[in-house]
Order: structure tokens, then sequence, then C-alpha cells
């Protein structure tokens, strides 16, 4: 590990996190997230739902959130090694609230289908909902109301979801909840896969798959037969290139 690498605790609130976004890189070494949206049938799953609801109760992520500093181009990106199930939970409530908290928001949701259609009111965003104040200043929204009454009761409706939207009925998620944040410094790509090893080799969080995918994430393996290595080398490039399909972190700079 580089003699020069160093760390540095810091906090951040979620509408900074939510700023960086496009600058925070999935390592490839980085397993794929593994919470559902909402909880199962059986509750025994984490998920984005459970998860976003303890930051509305504690306004705090209490567990930090690990990052290593890389540039490229120039330019400062923020590899996640320790929070990619977090990191995904609060970015798909900022992005989708009403899908993360289609539970909490049950009857409120089952009043706005009568007006909205489903992949409107599912890409509705934090900000805007957060931020709601009168139905005309919302116009992709407003259009679906064909006459005052609706859109007076379209318009209680949004404000109903904004109130439980709000931590205390007061405060934006994004502007009061705390984010711990461990930044690493002066490290390189095989510094940060030993870093996101080392935190989760004895969590029993890691499949074995997951902690191979890890250990060999920097290792250089020589292949006696050139048609096996293709093929293997197929595999695994695919493997490693699939591992934030549909996750808000990409594993590549653009």
């Amino acid at each position: 590990m580089s003699a020069k690498l160093s760390i540095q605790n810091t906090t951040w609130y979620v509408k900074d996190l939510s700023n960086l976004i496009d600058k925070i890189i999935k390592p490839k070494f980085q397993r794929k997230s593994r919470w559902l949206i909402t909880p199962d049938n059986n509750n025994k799953k984490p998920s984005y739902s459970e998860y976003v609801k303890f930051l509305f109760k504690t306004e705090n992520s209490v567990d930090p959130i690990s990052f290593g500093i890389i540039i490229q181009n120039n330019t400062e990106y923020f590899v996640n090694i320790d929070g990619n199930n977090r990191l995904n939970a609060i970015i798909t409530f900022i992005n989708h609230p009403l899908l993360v908290f289609k539970n909490e928001l049950s009857q409120e949701i089952s009043l706005l289908k009568k007006y909205v259609p489903e992949e409107v009111y599912n890409n509705l965003n934090y900000n805007l909902l957060s931020s709601f104040r009168r139905l005309n200043e919302v116009e992709h929204i407003s259009k679906f109301t064909n006459n005052q009454e609706d859109h007076k009761k379209l318009e209680d409706i949004m404000i109903d979801i904004q109130n439980k939207l709000l931590v205390n009925k007061t405060d934006k998620f994004t502007d009061i909840v705390k984010l711990n944040i461990n930044i690493f410094k002066n490290g390189t790509y095989e510094d940060y896969n030993e870093i996101f090893s080392s935190i989760n080799k004895h969590s029993n969080e890691l499949s074995e798959n997951d902690l191979l995918a890890s250990l060999l994430f920097s290792k250089k393996i020589k292949m006696p037969n050139d048609n096996i290595s293709y093929q293997i080398l197929n595999k695994i490039s695919s493997y490693y290139n699939n591992r934030d399909e549909g996750e808000v972190l990409s594993n590549s700079v653009d």
C-alpha cells in the first residue's frame, strides 16, 4: 500500500453527495448492489426504503461511506470503496422518491394515479416534490387536470406527499441529513481495492465470488492456451463491466 496514503474524515449533507454524484465512480472491484428498493414480504433483505427511513430518524448516516481520490483527465474523482448499497439507496430516493416510498405513500399514490400516469409520477424527483408550492408551477403535472376541482384535488395530494417527504414535516432531507465520509488520498486503485477487501473480508457481507473478484481485480494471470484465455477473458470482462448495471454509479469515466 502506498506510503503516502492518507485519510480525511469529513461530513457531507445529502445535497453535497447529490451534487457530486457525476464525480463518483464505482470501481470494478466493488460488488453489485444487493438491496431491494422496498422490503420483500418476509422483510429479510435490506432495502433502500428502510435505510432512507433510518436517515429520516437519525438525520445521520452513522457508519461512514468511504471514497478514494483519483485524478483522471485533470479531474478529481471519488472511487467508492465502501457504501455502494447506501449510495444507491440515497440517490435512488432523490431521483425517484415515490418509487422508494411507495409503501409509505400508498394512500397518496393511489389518489395521485387517478390523475397522473405511473411513468410520470415515479419520475418526480425529491427536489421538485420538497419545493412544491402550487400546481401551476409544475406544467408537466398540471396538464393532467381538466377542471378547477381536479386541479385543487391534485394540488392537495402533492402537498400531502410533500409533508411526508420532509423531515419532521419542516426540513428537506437533502439539507438536514448528514453523511459521515472517509476520503482516502494519494492512493491507487490497488490501494483502494486492498482497503475494500480488508473492510469486508471478516464481515460475512461478501459472497465467495465477491471476495474472489476483489482479490483478483489487480492480479495478472498468465494463460497457457490462447483460445481458453480468450474465452475466460471475455467472461471476466463481462462480469466486471456489468457490476454497475441498473445502479446509480458508473464504473468508468466518460
